[in-house]
């Protein structure tokens, strides 16, 4: 419910029936594995008030599809999204700053919108499928150059 401040460590682990959640405006905090499992969750809205996405909140979430992180969001971090068979396209936007090894397994995922112009230092253990980056037009000659982001196919947004 609106009002809430918090979502637990494991607070909706493996709910297999869970589709489609809104985290309310309220939450300022998600711990780790709040969503961990819920293999039938498709859609999630993350309020630009949660700064962090925490170790392994969506992780084997095989049904979340189309990731759109708000602005206000500054680290995504381990394993978030690891498992994630679905996902396409992921949006990371312009506060991102630290993104862990959190997209691994992410097979489908075929284009990555991140609205940083400064390329964010990634390990090479983020990502085990690489296909479109769009990044803005100002900031390719930066991607390319990045040991890890120039994997990608880089295009501009």
């Amino acid at each position: 419910p609106n009002g809430i401040m918090r979502i637990y460590n494991c607070a909706f682990q493996g709910c297999r029936q869970l589709t489609h959640i809104t985290i309310p405006r309220s939450v300022i905090h998600l711990d780790s594995n709040a969503f961990q499992d819920c293999t039938s969750l498709k859609s999630v809205s993350i309020p630009p008030s949660t700064p962090e996405l925490p170790n392994a909140a969506f992780c084997g979430c095989t049904s979340l599809e189309n990731i759109r992180l708000p602005e206000g969001v500054k680290q995504i971090s381990w394993y978030v999204f690891k498992g994630c068979t679905s996902p396409s396209p992921v949006s990371i936007p312009e506060s991102c700053i630290n993104i862990g090894p959190s997209f691994q397994g992410c097979n489908a995922l075929s284009d990555i919108y991140n609205h940083r112009p400064t390329p964010q230092d990634i390990s090479d253990d983020t990502f085990t499928h690489y296909g479109t980056l769009h990044v803005p037009a100002q900031s390719i000659t930066a991607y390319r150059k990045h040991p890890v982001w120039r994997k990608f196919r880089i295009v501009a947004l």
